[in-house]
Protein backbone atom coordinates (compact mmCIF):
# COMPACT_ATOMS: atom_id res chain seq x y z
CA UNK A 1 0.00 0.00 0.00
CA UNK A 2 1.42 3.25 -0.80
CA UNK A 3 0.41 5.41 2.16
CA UNK A 4 2.06 2.61 4.37
CA UNK A 5 5.25 3.49 2.41
CA UNK A 6 4.70 6.86 2.56
CA UNK A 7 4.64 7.12 6.31
CA UNK A 8 7.68 4.43 6.93
CA UNK A 9 9.14 6.85 5.13
CA UNK A 10 8.57 9.57 6.64
CA UNK A 11 8.88 8.05 10.18
CA UNK A 12 12.39 7.02 8.77
CA UNK A 13 13.25 10.66 8.15
CA UNK A 14 12.35 11.79 11.12
CA UNK A 15 14.06 9.11 12.72
CA UNK A 16 17.08 9.58 11.08
CA UNK A 17 16.87 13.92 11.70
CA UNK A 18 17.05 13.20 15.29
CA UNK A 19 19.79 10.82 15.28
CA UNK A 20 21.68 13.44 13.70
CA UNK A 21 20.38 16.10 15.72
CA UNK A 22 20.97 13.80 19.12
CA UNK A 23 18.15 14.72 20.93
CA UNK A 24 14.08 13.94 20.42
CA UNK A 25 12.00 16.37 18.06
CA UNK A 26 9.29 17.93 19.78
CA UNK A 27 7.55 19.60 17.20
CA UNK A 28 7.51 20.51 13.58
CA UNK A 29 5.26 22.32 11.23
CA UNK A 30 5.46 23.13 7.37
CA UNK A 31 6.53 26.77 7.35
CA UNK A 32 7.47 29.61 4.91
CA UNK A 33 10.58 31.50 6.21
CA UNK A 34 10.02 35.54 5.53
CA UNK A 35 12.81 37.37 7.25
CA UNK A 36 15.13 37.88 10.09
CA UNK A 37 17.93 35.34 9.59
CA UNK A 38 21.60 36.15 8.14
CA UNK A 39 22.56 34.11 5.10
CA UNK A 40 18.92 33.39 3.53
CA UNK A 41 17.13 36.94 1.73
CA UNK A 42 14.41 35.39 0.00
CA UNK A 43 11.02 34.16 1.24
CA UNK A 44 11.04 30.02 1.36
CA UNK A 45 9.37 26.90 2.28
CA UNK A 46 10.58 24.76 4.38
CA UNK A 47 10.62 22.38 7.74
CA UNK A 48 10.17 23.85 10.93
CA UNK A 49 11.44 21.58 13.86
CA UNK A 50 12.23 22.23 17.28
CA UNK A 51 14.19 19.79 19.92
CA UNK A 52 15.19 20.57 23.84
CA UNK A 53 18.19 22.65 22.91
CA UNK A 54 17.19 24.52 19.95
CA UNK A 55 15.19 25.44 17.24
CA UNK A 56 15.70 24.37 13.05
CA UNK A 57 14.54 25.63 10.06
CA UNK A 58 15.29 23.63 6.50
CA UNK A 59 14.85 24.67 3.13
CA UNK A 60 13.71 22.44 0.52
CA UNK A 61 16.01 21.92 -2.79
CA UNK A 62 15.36 24.01 -5.48
CA UNK A 63 14.15 22.76 -8.41
CA UNK A 64 13.28 25.31 -11.91
CA UNK A 65 9.67 25.06 -12.57
CA UNK A 66 10.34 22.92 -16.05
CA UNK A 67 12.42 20.57 -14.01
CA UNK A 68 9.23 19.95 -11.37
CA UNK A 69 6.74 19.93 -14.92
CA UNK A 70 8.81 17.24 -16.28
CA UNK A 71 9.46 15.46 -13.48
CA UNK A 72 13.26 15.53 -13.65
CA UNK A 73 14.98 14.29 -10.97
CA UNK A 74 18.86 14.99 -12.06
CA UNK A 75 21.24 16.71 -9.80
CA UNK A 76 21.26 19.93 -11.53
CA UNK A 77 16.99 20.29 -10.93
CA UNK A 78 17.63 19.95 -7.14
CA UNK A 79 19.77 18.30 -4.95
CA UNK A 80 20.90 17.87 -1.37
CA UNK A 81 23.27 20.43 -0.97
CA UNK A 82 20.62 22.95 -2.35
CA UNK A 83 19.62 22.35 0.99
CA UNK A 84 20.25 25.26 3.49
CA UNK A 85 19.43 24.74 7.26
CA UNK A 86 19.87 26.86 9.98
CA UNK A 87 19.00 26.55 13.96
CA UNK A 88 18.98 29.37 17.15
CA UNK A 89 19.40 28.32 20.67
CA UNK A 90 17.09 28.01 22.94
CA UNK A 91 19.15 30.05 25.33
CA UNK A 92 19.26 33.10 22.32
CA UNK A 93 15.46 33.18 22.54
CA UNK A 94 14.20 36.86 23.71
CA UNK A 95 10.52 36.40 22.86
CA UNK A 96 8.09 34.58 20.45
CA UNK A 97 4.67 36.63 19.84
CA UNK A 98 2.19 36.30 17.06
CA UNK A 99 0.60 38.97 15.08
CA UNK A 100 -2.17 41.26 16.87
CA UNK A 101 -5.35 39.93 16.32
CA UNK A 102 -7.54 41.39 13.94
CA UNK A 103 -11.40 42.45 14.82
CA UNK A 104 -14.20 39.95 14.57
CA UNK A 105 -15.38 41.16 11.34
CA UNK A 106 -11.91 41.60 9.98
CA UNK A 107 -10.58 38.44 10.83
CA UNK A 108 -13.87 36.61 9.22
CA UNK A 109 -13.01 38.43 6.17
CA UNK A 110 -9.09 37.64 5.78
CA UNK A 111 -7.24 34.52 5.80
CA UNK A 112 -5.17 33.85 9.17
CA UNK A 113 -2.37 35.26 9.99
CA UNK A 114 -0.23 32.40 11.35
CA UNK A 115 3.12 34.39 11.55
CA UNK A 116 5.34 34.00 14.31
CA UNK A 117 7.65 36.46 15.31
CA UNK A 118 10.58 35.32 17.20
CA UNK A 119 13.29 37.64 18.93
CA UNK A 120 16.35 36.31 19.55
CA UNK A 121 19.78 37.66 20.24
CA UNK A 122 23.27 36.56 18.79
CA UNK A 123 26.41 37.87 20.60
CA UNK A 124 25.12 41.83 20.97
CA UNK A 125 23.12 41.90 18.06
CA UNK A 126 19.10 41.44 18.23
CA UNK A 127 17.29 40.22 15.54
CA UNK A 128 13.47 38.91 14.39
CA UNK A 129 12.94 36.08 12.52
CA UNK A 130 9.16 35.79 11.10
CA UNK A 131 8.11 32.44 9.86
CA UNK A 132 4.15 31.68 8.57
CA UNK A 133 3.87 28.31 10.33
CA UNK A 134 1.03 26.03 8.53
CA UNK A 135 -0.77 24.86 11.12
CA UNK A 136 -2.30 26.94 14.35
CA UNK A 137 -2.34 23.72 16.61
CA UNK A 138 1.57 23.36 15.94
CA UNK A 139 2.39 27.20 16.60
CA UNK A 140 0.33 27.13 20.19
CA UNK A 141 2.50 23.88 21.13
CA UNK A 142 5.39 25.79 19.91
CA UNK A 143 4.98 28.81 21.84
CA UNK A 144 4.07 26.49 24.59
CA UNK A 145 6.92 24.54 24.45
CA UNK A 146 9.27 28.16 24.55
CA UNK A 147 6.92 29.06 28.02
CA UNK A 148 7.38 25.90 29.72
CA UNK A 149 11.24 25.51 28.59
CA UNK A 150 11.88 29.65 29.63
CA UNK A 151 10.94 28.68 33.30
Amino acid sequence: MATDNNQKDVEKFWGKKEEELGEKIQGKDMSEYISGYQGLKEKTWGLFYYTKSAFYFETFPKRSWLASLMGTNSSRAGSAEDNFVFNIMWKQVKDISLPVKKSTLLSFLSPPDNRVFIRYQIDEHEKTLILSMYSRKNIVHFMEYFQQSNK
